[in-house]
């Protein structure tokens, strides 16, 4: 390190990173929090995903990602902080008579039909699984829940974001 020129007195470490299983993850020790990003990952905004999808793509990632049983100690249940939709983003039907895909925005409805149900589908989903502690989930100084947060996409889990607590 003193060939870099670290080695001062005066000089602190703030930062650290490491890579597991295809993601970077960098500690911010001044700041107290932990960035996460996917490796090589290329954002696709033409493939959309339901919430539903979303939820059991974040549930796997925390029940094998770093971040278990290592940043957290205990979650509250996640919930649904932000859906993108990059404008809109319309659900597509099958014509099966021209074997073709049509937006569901350029097909009249019968409203005389309740046999179908139309789920929304969106780019991505901003995910959060608060912290708890003593049962009670952790609030700031502003009235947001604090825990973890992570970016959802069809692609699967792009980005986490914490805070770090001091104590378990």
């Amino acid at each position: 390190m003193k060939v870099l020129g670290f080695g001062s007195a005066t000089q602190k470490l703030f930062s650290l990173g490491l890579e597991e299983n295809g993601y970077e993850y960098n500690f911010d020790i001044k700041n107290c929090s932990l960035r996460a990003n996917k490796v090589n990952n290329t954002y696709n905004y033409t493939k959309s995903l339901t919430e539903k999808q979303a939820m059991d793509l974040a549930d796997a990632f925390m029940k094998n990602s770093y971040l278990k049983d290592k940043v957290y100690y205990q979650l509250g249940k996640p919930f649904v902080a932000y859906k993108n939709s990059n404008g809109p983003m319309y659900s597509m039907m099958k014509d099966s008579s021209r074997g073709t895909e049509q937006s569901v925005s350029d097909i009249e409805i019968d409203t005389t039909d309740t046999g179908g149900e139309v789920t929304p589908e969106y780019t991505s989903f901003s995910i959060m699984y608060p912290y708890m502690i003593n049962g009670q989930e952790v609030w700031d100084t502003y009235g947001n829940k604090i825990g973890i947060q992570l970016e959802v996409t069809a692609d699967g889990v792009m980005s986490a974001n914490a805070r770090l607590l001091l104590f378990k």
